[in-house]
């Protein structure tokens, strides 16, 4: 489109219903019209998030850095808040219908929003400026630091929760598969992409892996604490909750990339052609575990601290991480190496660009 003798990009979102590819019978329109950008400032960088009726969008130039991240009912095409960021911040997770992780890069931090129900109004045709006018509908009210990085000689240029949605149990299914989702504490990725300012060496990739009801319940503590300032912003150090919470896996490869997936408590590090499967599932942690060996797949306990020494890179000081998980660990691929991989609760999906192999998971 055209607006004023400039060139323009108007953003849209279509709601389509997968079964049927049609419009989704509830929403209240099928498009929504999210903003319009110059064209002179490139394509469009742009992330979404569903919970629930709620739609988070994060968008951005590809030459402008910077961004708005916005909040809708999907629904009804109401928008509920929106907030001006100083970068294209595009990792988006809800940990619930109302509470939105959001990767910070300039802090290295995780960025909780949380979202108001009661003073939503009809944005049709308006375009919402930040907070102005005391709209508050969209409010920053926590920040979980990750590991600092050194400033000087690297940057973050990526923050983002790969994570898959879990299928919504209400409780822990009792089964012997060793590989068993427990949806009450379900993993979160979180992706974290460092690169020298000058880049002249490769961009390194940390994923970080926590249950996400471990945020979840730091970010509840702290809203219902009496001596909480609803107007503050409390800013938690990575010491104070990341190393006994989380479990880092470093990816310093020069040659191969490294391919994660989850669901329910396990996920997937591929580092072809070694496929390892971690299952973080707290009820299958037995301290006397041993190492084992499961139809000739071996499997055992990890509950030692890891360290990812200052030496080795872009970190201030040493990373350690200490969640426990049960580690299973196969060769794949050696003829055709995977460029890709999913999972699910029973199988495993590796593909190439010619074939799709399927790996079960068995008692």
């Amino acid at each position: 489109m055209v607006e004023s003798g400039r060139p323009s990009i108007l953003i849209q979102v279509h709601f389509i219903q997968h079964s049927t590819r049609l419009p989704h019978p509830l929403a209240s329109t099928p498009i929504l019209d999210v903003c319009t950008l110059k064209g002179k400032d490139g394509p469009p960088k742009l992330n979404a998030a569903v919970s629930g009726e709620n739609l988070a969008l994060v968008i951005s130039s590809e030459y402008h850095w910077e961004g708005d991240l916005s909040v809708w009912n999907w629904r009804t095409g109401v928008k509920k808040g929106e907030v001006h960021v100083p970068e294209p911040r595009l990792g988006l997770f809800f940990l619930r219908e109302d509470i939105l992780l959001n990767g910070n890069l300039t802090n290295m931090s995780l960025d909780v929003y949380r979202m108001s129900e009661t003073n939503s109004m009809s944005c049709s045709g308006v375009k919402m400026e930040g907070n102005k006018n005391g709209i508050n509908y969209i409010r920053l009210i926590h920040s979980f630091c990750l590991p600092q990085i050194k400033m000087d000689e690297y940057e973050t240029i990526e923050i983002t929760f790969p994570s898959q949605p879990s299928f919504p149990l209400t409780s822990p299914q009792k089964t012997n598969l060793p590989f068993t989702s427990n949806p009450l504490s379900a993993v979160l990725l979180i992706e974290v992409i460092i690169r020298t300012d000058l880049c002249r060496e490769p961009w390194r990739t940390f994923t970080f892996i926590t249950h996400r009801h471990t945020l979840l319940d730091l970010i509840i503590e702290a809203m219902d604490s009496p001596n909480q300032n609803s107007s503050e912003i409390k800013r938690v150090p990575w010491d104070a909750w990341g190393p006994h919470m989380t479990r880092m896996l470093a990816d310093d490869s020069t040659e191969d990339i490294c391919y994660t997936a989850s669901t329910g408590t396990r996920c997937i590090w591929l580092h072809r052609p070694q496929l390892e499967v971690l299952d973080f599932g707290c009820y299958n942690l037995k301290p006397t575990l041993r190492a084992t060996v499961r139809r000739g797949v071996p499997v055992h306990l990890v509950n030692s601290e890891s360290i990812y020494p200052i030496s080795a890179g872009p970190f201030t000081k040493d990373v350690l991480t200490y969640l426990p998980y049960i580690s299973s660990r196969s060769l794949v691929g050696l003829e055709n190496p995977w460029e890709g991989v999913f999972m699910d609760d029973e199988r495993i999906v590796g593909f190439t660009r010619r074939a799709l192999h399927i790996l079960h998971l068995q008692p």
